[in-house]
């Protein structure tokens, strides 16, 4: 079923060649502030102010310093003697200072002092910040600054900087530096230098920021009702939440939210995913589970609470109705029961079998079993003895008591434009954590309202929608408004010598089939098509409508006033004399060399896309 990260001027050269690919210039102002946050480096005041328009000083940099070295954490701020006549050994910045000039990374005035709340220049800041790849002064060709900094800019160490030379440095400026530094090479072993803290780096010698915060991640903890803010070990004001990956404030994270938070990024997300249904399972044993069964699925189990809960010691058992709270990987960080959270899922019937089970006691037993894709895309499994539902039914579950029930959901019709701008569809706004699922037969895909943007919904395309208490839409069951469900294929021979039936031989993705159906069933011919299935079974054969490009790139092609938007799993074929050899939109772009032909399934105000590009070459 388909479902649908200059000292000379060679050396110069040379060294700009071995650059990494991600410089501040890349990144946004957000990401290089969570990451110089998350690692320690630079930190703000009580309400996480980093106060980037402030002027750097020279004691405020002696800590970025040692913050962004291997020093870090064995370095206390206060010191045991005064580092220079000026920085007593109480100054909040004396261990800094001390640690930063014993590696030479920084140093004092000729006269005995260090001068700790003198504004810092641009040169005294890239002087610093080469030493800690490595660099020295034989690496520095001319007088000072003008090696020094010739060298900063070969190295692209001076992405996103303001600062020129003889001028401070503010802290924005001082934060890109530190943050170039890190995606930089060290001198002598060509690491990139975050790779020498102890954190790792992609294959593309990027920082490899998801790491990187999910090293600093703590939790999880299930959000209570109330003050649930209480059990951060920090103070909210001027903290970021993010619930189900967008971001929110704290007034929007709900009883039974499991939460993670980053105490360096000053950062909360909260995760919104229950999953109610019947307790089929524990593997390796009730005793201590680390996987459940639930309706069907399985789920890795990450907290102690959890496992206690559903192991035998704990309040649930196999066959009970339990509710599941998953944290952001997807496993059980908590588990409830459903009476406490409305859990009900919506969804269409895709099956309806007969299924072995176990009861607590290891006794089998068959049930009759309803297959439900539920508006999250997801499928499941629930144990009904009411034959009254079959593949296609719309239904509604819901929790309580104990038991299972499931109803039948009437029909309810919405048309209107698919405004994403305005983020309404027809007369109500979307909600932020919409469902949408697109059923055609059994087949079924969950899609987004990005997906859907400027479609014009005809009566029949919705056959269920739901508010939520906002007056939001929720929840949209589409009748095979996208297609995306269905497979896509090029049929490149029809044999016809059969006296009561013919073979289509066609590819997908590349791949070649052949077909044996009785003359009549497939009224079609050579070309794209689309493959309408039912219950794994090719029941239908479309051909899909040819236009010729004159543009073409990897969003949209162009056929003479019209845009077509292409489709995100669009199957690119060259053909020539010996057949058609799967490419890609990159390599057949250059309209100078191919004769390009498209296939659309249907118009785009209806939800269409481009499924196939044939490519010729000229």
């Amino acid at each position: 079923m388909k479902k649908k990260i200059i000292a000379a001027m060679v050396a110069a050269l040379m060294i700009a060649c071995s650059l990494p690919l991600a410089q501040a210039a890349e990144q946004s102002q957000e990401t290089v502030i969570q990451i110089v946050g998350t690692l320690g480096i630079m930190t703000g005041d009580a309400s996480g102010d980093l106060k980037l328009s402030s002027y750097l000083t020279r004691a405020e940099y002696a800590k970025i310093l040692v913050n962004a070295s291997t020093y870090k954490d064995s370095v206390a701020s206060s010191s045991n003697v005064s580092p220079f006549k000026d920085v007593s050994y109480s100054h909040w910045a004396a261990g800094y200072i001390k640690t930063a000039a014993q590696n030479g990374w920084i140093t004092g005035y000729l006269d005995g002092t260090y001068r700790p709340n003198n504004y810092l220049t641009l040169e005294e800041a890239v002087t610093a910040a080469l030493k800690l790849l490595g660099y020295s002064g034989s690496d520095f060709t001319g007088s000072y600054p003008y090696g020094q900094l010739a060298l900063y800019r070969s190295l692209g160490l001076s992405e996103k900087i303001t600062a020129t030379q003889g001028s401070y440095i503010t802290r924005q400026d001082c934060m890109y530096l530190i943050y170039n530094i890190l995606s930089a090479k060290t001198k002598d072993t060509g690491d990139i230098y975050i790779t020498t803290l102890g954190y790792s780096v992609n294959d593309n010698n990027e920082i490899d920021y998801t790491q990187l915060i999910n090293d600093t991640i703590d939790g999880s903890f299930i959000a209570a009702s109330g003050a649930w803010y209480s059990a951060l070990p920090f103070s909210t004001s001027g903290a970021t939440f993010y619930r189900n990956g967008t971001k929110c404030t704290i007034n929007d994270i709900s009883a039974y939210d499991v939460v993670y938070y980053s105490l360096s990024m000053k950062t909360v997300w909260a995760y919104n995913n229950k999953v109610s249904g019947t307790y089929e399972k524990a593997s390796p044993n009730a005793t201590s589970p680390t996987t459940v069964t639930i309706s069907g699925k399985d789920y890795t189990v990450s907290s102690s609470s959890a496992a206690y809960a559903l192991s035998s010691l704990g309040g649930f058992s196999i066959g009970d109705i339990v509710t599941l709270l998953l944290g952001k990987d997807g496993s059980v960080a908590g588990v409830i029961s459903p009476d406490e959270a409305n859990t009900d899922v919506y969804g269409v019937v895709v099956s309806v079998d007969t299924k072995d089970f176990e009861d607590a006691n290891g006794k089998s037993y068959k049930a009759q079993v309803l297959t439900i894709a539920d508006t999250a895309g997801e499928t499941r499994e629930y144990v009904f003895d009411n034959s009254y539902f079959s593949a296609g039914s719309l239904v509604r579950v819901s929790f309580s008591g104990g038991k299972t029930d499931i109803s039948s959901l009437s029909r309810s019709s919405l048309t209107g434009v698919v405004n994403t701008t305005q983020n309404t569809i027809g007369r109500y706004p979307i909600a932020d954590d919409i469902e949408i699922l697109d059923v055609k037969n059994d087949q079924y895909i969950r899609v987004y309202p990005s997906r859907l943007s400027g479609i014009t919904f005809a009566s029949g395309d919705v056959a269920f929608y739901s508010l939520n208490d906002k007056g939001e839409l929720s929840r949209l069951i589409l009748n095979g408004v996208t297609n995306d469900m269905h497979d896509f294929g090029l049929i490149t021979d029809i044999d016809s010598s059969g006296e009561t039936s013919r073979q289509y031989t066609y590819l997908v993705d590349g791949t070649e089939t052949t077909l044996t159906a009785s003359i009549g069933v497939y009224n079609v011919s050579s070309g794209a098509c689309m493959l309408i299935r039912d219950d794994g079974e090719i029941t239908q054969i479309k051909s899909l409508t040819s236009v010729d490009l004159d543009s073409l790139n990897e969003t949209y092609a162009t056929s003479k006033a019209l845009t077509f938007s292409l489709s995100g799993d669009v199957q690119v074929y060259v053909k020539n004399d010996t057949g058609y050899y799967l490419s890609s939109v990159s390599i057949v772009s250059d309209k100078s060399a191919y004769r390009l032909t498209a296939y659309y399934d249907k118009p785009q105000s209806e939800g269409g896309r481009i499924r196939i590009i044939v490519a010729t070459p000229r």
